[in-house]
């Protein structure tokens, strides 16, 4: 008998939580990575030995759309950021790229959506639950709370994943 595995779109899978997650060996996954490979943890030829991949930009909705409906994910984790100073690059990469995930999301029966969030968007020096603040205090802070509210629209099923760091040096997943 096969065994099907649940197929997850890892968007800005080549970065520091994307390949955490793709060199965990999660076998009963299949994953799928977008990534523009601008500022990547992993190289090309590193995605391609572990998972099928497109070098795309979030940015770019007919990229998108055509990878979800070639791909057609049951789960999709939004890990696409920039720290970069470039405004235009922030908001491809946390605002626009989150409106494109949502509308290609949609047209395909809506799988769910995970965004993986800083905690530099929660006013707060203690434990984050669902009554924390939500603040901006810098560029950064206000792309990455715009995308959340995009999300916030989506139809489908949706988690937001608020992190205190993702700099760590490996992640425990699983």
């Amino acid at each position: 008998m096969i065994e099907l595995r649940e197929k997850v779109l890892l968007l800005g899978g080549a970065g520091t939580l994307g390949s955490d997650i793709l060199t965990s060996q999660l076998g009963k996954y299949e994953f799928f990575v977008v990534d523009n490979f601008a500022d990547s943890t992993l190289s090309e030829n590193e995605v391609r030995s572990l998972c099928q991949y497109e070098k795309a930009n979030v940015a770019d909705l007919n990229a998108l759309n055509d990878i979800f409906e070639k791909f057609n994910p049951q789960v999709v984790v939004y890990l696409a950021t920039t720290l970069s100073k470039n405004q235009q690059n922030a908001l491809d990469s946390n605002v626009i790229g989150m409106k494109n995930t949502v509308s290609a999301a949609e047209r395909i029966g809506s799988p769910k959506v995970i965004y993986v969030q800083s905690f530099l968007t929660r006013n707060c020096a203690h434990e984050i639950t669902a009554k924390t603040p939500v603040e901006a205090k810098d560029a950064y802070g206000t792309w990455k709370l715009a995308a959340e509210y995009l999300l916030q629209d989506y139809s489908g099923p949706k988690t937001t994943l608020v992190m205190a760091s993702v700099l760590s040096q490996r992640l425990t997943i699983g």
